[in-house]
This record gives structure tokens, sequence and C-alpha cells, in this order.
């Protein structure tokens, strides 16, 4: 048996040294009153100088620019980071006495006391190199992205300060003393906040290591108790439920203590997530600013991930079972009756909760809020991508209004008038319909383009399928050729209808070209969209999050519209030109002469190729086969999401 009592200290010391540079913990733990005070007033030098003036120029920076989006997005991913380190900062400082009598009790508590097994021992030395590790990568990724910040603006504009701050003197020389100055306060600030941060992380997960570690050391244990052993199966029982009490109550003092900063550090980081998102579509015009800010956005997952995966494994160990592999079936019945109800209590797992009390730090969180920046970004994109080709093409996009305006397409009789009607009506209902549906979610910017755009593109295909509808009703209403006058009349009544034909193809490449691009983007982003809203819609309750549910079901129900009228309309343009064929052989052709039979041979072979309005895709067409395959496509990435979450 070996006593591992000093080992303890390999979960946290290190950090907890570090984290005397910033003066953390309570003064009493100085020695001499001079240093009690030196502590002090180093405490309030690192809040004030490096914290929150740090944090003050980089809001001053955003009001004096919060005109220039790209200028606001360079100064707020590192804003919403550093309110949750100076959040961080001063709860540790507030909490010191809690955090070192937590530390003395890992020391003090039985949980880590007695005598253990090798095997005992071998799990809690894989938990120390588990927690070594962890705070060697985490710490090699988080420099990695504080060097790329601080060195890449080198690579990019050498006089301009590697971060977007207030600066209140002139620093447009880079050799002045107030530009280095300047720089040196941004790199030391930003470093200060890195070591910190990293420090701080890697402590709270190497805690969730050690209680794990707990845990596993207690199923060895149950799966240990024999009734052969001289010592009785209930002492060994009750042993290990004191044990398991210590753990839980070890558990809640420790949820205590880190439940705010982490959710704090959760929320700061979904807003810097999706603000890298947006940065990342924007600003990656240049190599070494797309590195920066992926190398960001690949630190902030990693802090968030360790925190939820950590404290998600706590839950994860199933003692019930371990319980059960023990060599029960000799016990006596008092010794199962205590057995069972100790299972009873394992079945409620421990979990650290986050301020939110129904929700704890596990990978499901992590999933989910992910998923909502992927969420936000994808519908973001998507917009980006409408407004951006209707700006690049807007060039050819301004003849679809001349050409659907021109003589060409003018109905000549009441039938054709009576077709384009139908139609009109048909896309004001539903841009109505679509408008009032997307109202009652969201009163955003984004919501009013898609309303526009997206009714716009449905109007422009029905506009589409009743030109081709009336085309169908010329071709039918070909009549017979019984002399001269009239083939000769029938012969000019084809070419039209086959310059008639081809002014359609040319309306529908215009629609296609305004629709391929923006399209396809939103399909792709429509997939995100609803496997987010699945996975979110899986893990709510209609008995306390009703108004949240019905919000993402409407929300479901929009985006599952938004694509399935492009689609439908689409699909509806292809088999009203695949009826064309089908058509003109149904007009009197037995009656016209060689000449205007081959004409109609010639048009019915072009008419054999239905329209189809494609996607980036060259395969891939915008119908109703597309929609059944996103929709699929989509329950097929959530149910793979839930199968390896679970």
């Amino acid at each position: 048996m070996v006593n591992i009592t000093p080992s303890v200290k390999l979960f946290y010391g290190g950090q907890q040294k570090l984290l005397h540079i910033f003066s953390l913990w309570p003064s009493q733990v100085i020695g001499h009153r001079w240093l009690r005070w030196a502590y002090m007033i180093n405490f309030v030098h690192v809040l004030v100088f490096w914290c929150l003036l740090f944090d003050l120029i980089l809001v001053l920076y955003m009001i004096l620019n919060i005109s220039v989006m790209d200028e606001v997005i360079k100064a707020f991913f590192l804003l919403a980071t550093l309110i949750s380190y100076t959040f961080k900062f001063i709860f540790v400082k507030a909490n010191g006495m809690h955090f070192l009598q937590l530390f003395q009790r890992f020391q003090e508590d039985e949980v880590t006391h007695g005598g253990y097994s090798p095997e005992e021992q071998y799990i809690f030395n894989s938990a120390i190199e588990l927690s070594r590790k962890l705070r060697n990568y985490y710490g090699s990724i988080s420099l990695s992205a504080l060097l790329m910040i601080i060195f890449s603006q080198y690579c990019i504009d050498p006089n301009e300060l590697p971060l977007a701050t207030y600066v209140p003197f002139d620093v447009s020389d880079s050799t002045s003393f107030r530009y280095r100055l300047m720089y040196g306060y941004q790199c030391v600030a930003l470093t200060l906040s890195c070591i910190f941060n990293i420090f701080l992380d890697s402590m709270f997960a190497s805690i969730f290591i050690y209680v794990r570690c707990q845990m596993d050391i207690l199923a060895s244990k149950l799966r240990k108790i024999d009734a052969n052993l001289e010592e009785p199966v209930e002492m060994q029982l009750k042993k290990c439920i004191q044990y398991y009490m210590n753990i839980n109550e070890l558990n809640l003092a420790i949820e205590k203590l880190v439940s705010k900063p982490i959710s704090v550090q959760i929320m700061c980081s979904v807003l810097v997530l999706t603000v890298n998102f947006y940065a990342l579509s924007l600003l990656s015009d240049n190599g070494f600013v797309f590195l920066k800010f992926f190398l960001y956005q690949s630190c902030m997952l990693v802090e968030i991930f360790i925190l939820c995966f950590f404290a998600g494994e706590i839950t994860e160990g199933n003692l019930v079972l371990d319980i059960y592999k023990s060599d029960w079936v000799q016990w006596k019945k008092s010794d199962r009756r205590l057995m069972l109800i100790f299972m009873q209590r394992l079945n409620r797992p421990i979990r650290i909760r986050s301020i939110n009390a129904s929700q704890a730090f596990d990978l499901a969180l992590f999933v989910s809020e992910i998923l909502k920046v992927f969420f936000m970004f994808a519908t973001e994109v998507a917009c980006m991508a409408k407004l951006l080709h209707i700006r690049l093409e807007e060039g050819q996009l301004q003849q679809l209004p001349i050409l659907m305006e021109s003589k060409d397409f003018i109905a000549r009789n009441e039938e054709e008038r009576k077709i384009k009607a139908k139609f009109m009506s048909s896309v004001v209902k539903l841009r109505n319909y679509y408008g009032l549906s997307s109202v009652v979610i969201s009163l955003e910017l984004t919501c009013w383009l898609n309303i526009a755009f997206d009714s716009m593109i449905y109007g422009l295909l029905c506009y589409c399928q009743g030109l081709l509808e009336i085309l169908v009703m010329r071709l039918e209403n070909l009549g017979a050729a019984t002399n001269p006058l009239e083939q000769r009349l029938l012969a000019n009544r084809l070419r039209d209808c086959c310059m008639y034909y081809n002014h359609i193809t040319h309306f529908k490449d215009l629609v296609e070209l305004l629709i391929k691009l923006p399209g396809s983007v939103q399909l792709l982003c429509s997939v995100l969209v609803l496997v987010s809203n699945l996975y979110s819609l899986s893990y709510m309750s209609v008995a306390g999050e009703a108004p949240l549910m019905l919000k993402t079901v409407i929300y479901q129900l929009v985006m599952l519209l938004q694509i399935f009228m492009v689609c439908y309309a689409s699909n509806e343009v292809t088999l009203q030109s695949s009826r064309l064929c089908n058509a003109l052989y149904s007009s009197q052709w037995f009656t016209w002469n060689m000449e205007n039979r081959r004409t109609a041979c010639l048009l019915m072979l072009r008419f054999s190729a239905p329209l189809s309005i494609g996607t980036l895709n060259p395969t891939f067409t915008f119908s109703l086969n597309a929609f059944g395959s996103i929709v699929n496509c989509s329950y097929s990435y959530f149910a793979l999401l839930k199968r390896v979450n679970s």
C-alpha cells in the first residue's frame, strides 16, 4: 500500500505558484507586514494598469470607430476575451481564501487519505500525467496564438501597432519612443492575460481530472469488494459509501468556485467565436490575417472544450455497473440490501453545474453552444453571399427587369394575361406568408434581406414558369395548315415560338446566374442550421423551455420553407419545360408540309432537354429531390451527432 498524499499538489501546485505573480491569493498567507502591503499594491497595479486600462482603451477604440465594422471587429474579438479575463481575475481574488481551503481539503480530506493499492496508484499517476500534458498542450496553443497576434502585424504593416486600441498620442512613426511604449504596453498586457488564462483554465481542468481520478479509484474499490476477505462486506460497503459522500461534498465545493467564472468564459467565448467567424469570412484577403484569426479561433475552441470535456468526464463513470461487477451473489441479504440503497444513490450522477442550474458543464453544452455559433455564422454567411453576389453581378442582373418589361414577353390575349395574373397572385401570397413567418422570430436586418431576396427569387422563377405555360398553350393551339398561305402563316408562328423559347432560355440563364452562388451557399448553410436546431430541440423540455422551443420550431419551419420554395419553384420550371415537347406533338402537325414538320422536329429535339436551375455542383440542380436530400442529410448528421455525443 502506498500513501499518495504528497502527490496531490501536482494537480494544482504549479498553477498556484505562478498565480502568485498576480497577487491573487489572500494577503494573510504572506508572513511580513510590508510584504503583505507590496502584495496588495501589486494586485491593484495588475488589475488597474494591465487589466482595466486595457479594457478601457479597447472600448474607446470601438466607440470612436463604431461606423467602421472591420475596425470594431478587430477590437471586439479581444475585448470579449478580456471581459472574461477581468471577471475571472476579480473572482479568484475575491474567493482566494476559498480556493486555498479547497487545496487544503485535497490533502486533509478522507478522499485523499489512506493506503492505496498499486492499481489505484496507477490510476492516480495517470491522472497526474494527463493533467501535466493538458497544461503543456493548452499552453503551447495559447502561446502560439499570442505570438501570431503580436508579430503578424510586422508582416502586414510594420508601422501599425499589433492590436487595434485607442492611442491618446501620435504613433505614426514606428521609431518613436511613444510607438515603442504603446507597443510594449500592448504586448505585456496581452501576454499577462494569456498566461493567466493558461494557468487558471488548466488548474480548473486539473481539478476536474482529480475528481474523475477519485471516481475511478472508487470504481476500483467497488469492483474488489469480496466476501472472502477478513473485513466484512458491510464494512467495505460503508467505506465506499463514505468515500463517495466525500467525493460528492468535494464536488459541491468545486462547483461553487468554478461555475461562475467558467459560465462567463463560455458566454464570452461564444461572442468571440461569432465575431471571428465573421472576420474569417471578410478579413481573409491576407494570409497572415487569416492565420491569426484561425489560431485564435482554435485557441478559444480548445479553451472551452477542455473545461466542458473534463467537467463532463466526472459524470461519465458508471459506478452502478462497477458495483454490479463485484462478487455480490455471495453476500448476505443485509449486505445486498445496503448495496441496492447505494445503487439508487449512484443513479444520480455527480455534475458540475453552470450558473443555469439546469445545465451542467459537459460535451452536450459545448456542442450546443458551438452549434449556436455555427447557426448564427451560417445565417450571416448566406446573407453575405446574397449581398456580395448581387453587387458583383449587378451589370448582368440589370437585364432582368428590362427583359421582363420588353415586348417579347407581352401577353397577346386574355388567356395569357390570366396565366400571368395567376402566378402573380401566387407570388404575393407566398411573399406575405413567408415574410410574416420570418418577422415572428426576428426583426434583424438579415431577416428582411432574406425575405426580399428569397421572395424575389421565387417570383422570378414563377414568372419563368408562367412564360413556359404560355408557350405550352401557344404550341398546343398551332392549328392545321391545308393550303400554302396557312403553311406560311404556320411557319411564322413556329419561328415565333422558337424565338419566344430562346428569350425564355435567356431569362432562365439570368435567373440561374442570380440564384446559383447564393442559393448553393444557402443550401449548405441550411444543413448547419437544421442540424443545430434539431440538436437543440432534442435537449429542450416542454415544461421549462416552452417559449424557446416554440421559437426554435418556428425558425426550423421557416428555414425549411426558405429552401423549399426555391426548390419547388425551380422544380416547377423543369416540369413545365418538359411539357413543351408533348404540347407540340398535340398540335395538328400531320397537316403540315415537310418544311414545317422539319422545324417541329428540331424544336422537339431542343425541348427534349428540360430547363433546370443548376447549383455550383454541375450534377446537382434546385429541385424537390434536392430539398429531400437536404432534409435527409440534415437528419443523418443530427443522428450521427447524437450518437457520438451519447
